[in-house]
């Protein structure tokens, strides 16, 4: 078997540290989707700082702000792409894309609320001890779109069925992974 360059050495490494933050990334979206405080911290290291425009302070403390909007929503999804990474030692400048979709409780006979928001993580990677977490991000706002949510759950017979997506401990993803 013939043995690796230095030069493919460093490829195979970059692209490792590539997928690893964009795990990371991903993490980070399923973390705030399923306001899973443990998953979310998991995502940025203690020490960093979040600016998402309404929060800007210590990461750790932006977890707990998210979560405590538990009772705003009744879903929350994230959705990322265009994931750029430019790598720098054991640090790393990476830009994502984002659409955060949102479903706000409409109160007495109000409809509920559909809120999109579009923008990019600017982030700062860290790579400490073999692995990559937010050291800084700022949340760049590009556009969002509320609307009137005019969703027909019933007509499909699972509005309350055990397949409905919810915050963590109680969403699906949480249980088993094998076939009923």
């Amino acid at each position: 078997m013939a043995q690796l360059s230095s030069d493919e050495l460093k490829a195979v490494r970059d692209l490792l540290d590539r997928q690893a933050i964009y795990e990371n990334v991903v993490k980070y979206c399923r973390g705030i989707d399923r306001l899973d405080i443990d998953l979310l911290k998991g995502a940025y290291w203690e020490d960093g700082t979040d600016d998402h425009g309404g929060y800007v302070g210590n990461t750790h403390d932006f977890c707990e702000h998210a979560v405590a909007t538990k009772g705003m929503f009744k879903s929350v999804n994230h959705h990322v792409s265009n994931t750029q990474i430019e790598l720098l030692g054991h640090q790393a400048k990476v830009e994502t894309y984002f659409i955060a979709a949102h479903v706000i409780p409409g109160s007495g006979s109000q409809e509920d609320r559909f809120w999109l928001l579009g923008g990019r993580y600017k982030d700062l990677y860290e790579k400490r001890a073999g692995e990559w977490k937010i050291l800084h991000r700022v949340c760049l706002w590009d556009w969002n779109q509320d609307l009137v949510d005019q969703t027909n759950w019933e007509k499909f017979d699972f509005l309350n069925g055990p397949n409905r997506g919810n915050f963590a401990p109680d969403d699906p993803i949480y249980g088993g992974w094998c076939p009923v």
